[in-house]
Parts: C-alpha cells; sequence; structure tokens
C-alpha cells in the first residue's frame, strides 16, 4: 500500500491528553461478535509533531472520549460523539486537513481511525489503505502499516496482522509503539517466542516503570499485552510496573 491509533498517528510518540488518561483509550480486543457493537481500538494520542494541526488534536481528543463511553457503556455519550467526531472529519476533509503538510495522507488516516473507534473494521482498513498509498514520509508509511496491523489483528487475520507489524517495525525499529503492536501480532499468530524477543528489546530501551513512557501506558490500558503474562518477559514487565505504582502511592 496503517495502533498504542492512528489517528495521524497511533505510532508515533505519543503526547496523552493528561499524562496517560483513560480517556486516552484501553484494550485491544478482537472484533465483537455483535457487529453493531464498537470493538476497542489501540491507543490513541495526539501526536507532538510540529506538523500535527489542531483540528487533528481536537478530533483525536473526541475518538479518545468515544473510547471512554465505550467503556462506561454510554449510548448517548457515544452517538453524540460520532456525530460530532464525524463532523469535524467533514470539515478536515473540507480545509485540506487543517493545512496539514501532507493532507492526501492525514485526512483518510484520521477518517480510518474513528471508524476504527466504530468498529467499523472493513471500512477502517479501505481509509488507511487509501492514506498508506499517499503516504511520502517513511514515518507516514509506518504508521499506516501500523494501523493495519491493528485492524487486521482485530479481525482475526493474523497473517495480514503480522505482515504489516513488520512492515512498520523496518520502517520505523526504534519506535515503541511499533514495537509492542508487532509483539502483539506476533503473539496472537502463535509465534510466542518471537512477541518474548521483542518484548526484551523494548525493555531495554523503555523500562516498564518508566511511568511516563508508552510502554507503562500500554501495560495499563492494553488488555491483550497483559493476557500474554505466560511470558516471562511480561511477567517481569508487570512486576516491575506494579512495583513502580506501588512506590509512587507510597510515595504520596
Amino acid at each position: 500500500m496503517k495502533t498504542w491509533r492512528f489517528n495521524s498517528t497511533s505510532t508515533t510518540r505519543m503526547e496523552p491528553r493528561s499524562r496517560w488518561n483513560r480517556g486516552s483509550r484501553m484494550q485491544v480486543m478482537s472484533a465483537p461478535k455483535d457487529r453493531n457493537e464498537p470493538s476497542k481500538a489501540s491507543l490513541t494520542f495526539a501526536a507532538r509533531q510540529t506538523f500535527v494541526r489542531p483540528m487533528q488534536r481536537a478530533i483525536t481528543a473526541l475518538i479518545n472520549d468515544y473510547h471512554q463511553a465505550v467503556a462506561n457503556h454510554d449510548d448517548q455519550q457515544k452517538d453524540e460523539l460520532r456525530r460530532r467526531i464525524l463532523t469535524q472529519l467533514e470539515e478536515f476533509d473540507a480545509t485540506a486537513g487543517d493545512g496539514h503538510a501532507y493532507p492526501d495522507w492525514v485526512r483518510p488516516v484520521m477518517r480510518a481511525n474513528a471508524l476504527a473507534a466504530f468498529g467499523e473494521l472493513e471500512d477502517a482498513i479501505h481509509w488507511e489503505a487509501v492514506g498508506a498509498d499517499a503516504a511520502e514520509l517513511d514515518m507516514h508509511k509506518a504508521i499506516s502499516a501500523n494501523n493495519l496491523s491493528d485492524h487486521y489483528r482485530r479481525l482475526a487475520d493474523h497473517e495480514q496482522a503480522v505482515a504489516f507489524a513488520t512492515e512498520a517495525y523496518r520502517l520505523w525499529p526504534e519506535n515503541d509503539g511499533i514495537i509492542v503492536n508487532l509483539a502483539l501480532a506476533l503473539y496472537r499468530a502463535g509465534q510466542r517466542d518471537a512477541a518474548g524477543n521483542i518484548l526484551e528489546q523494548l525493555a531495554a530501551i523503555s523500562p516498564a516503570g518508566a511511568t511516563d513512557g508508552i510502554l507503562a501506558a500500554h501495560l495499563q490500558f492494553e488488555e491483550e499485552l497483559r493476557e500474554m503474562i505466560d511470558l516471562p518477559i511480561v511477567r517481569g514487565m508487570l512486576k516491575q510496573a506494579d512495583e513502580e505504582t506501588g512506590d509512587e502511592a507510597a510515595g504520596n
């Protein structure tokens, strides 16, 4: 031809709305049996890069709020947020992505992020692929590949999930969100040893106890990652993260 979302970006090093706000996202799960029920997406954050436009951040915030409404089983709030998100996406399209430097990439990717949050994964894949085809920067190609991997994993198409996650990692190997997503894809595809090896690389550069890091956010909010507890590296990361949380609580 595309997550920790994304929106412009679920894979960039992200800045949560209020540190690691629970509104900034939750568990990644397979597509729900009820196709009318939105499945949960990857962590969605507003990227720090200067090219991220104000409207992008606003839409991302609404998508995060939508995830929270899903978690709260608040159908009324979900309906209102969906309406607001779609309205803002129309404005985003009409203004060339709010003046984004790469509008042909960012407009379909933002729409894909919203559709993924709504649980409309096939449509999300379509729009993410449109954005991936228009991507010029390796970073954007990596983001789109990572997002596509996330969507396919949620559809239980593990072959495609691994293929796209591997491509994202090739393009941006130092991005911790991409590393986590690759580990999830490998694990769900039955490649547990490979998943553990990838997480060991991540743990070496992004300690689980570093509460301001993306790994910490994944450990806190990604149910799928916590379900990989049969891997020694995951058990160790969870223990370290829990110890850090306990130390912080004791310090307060």
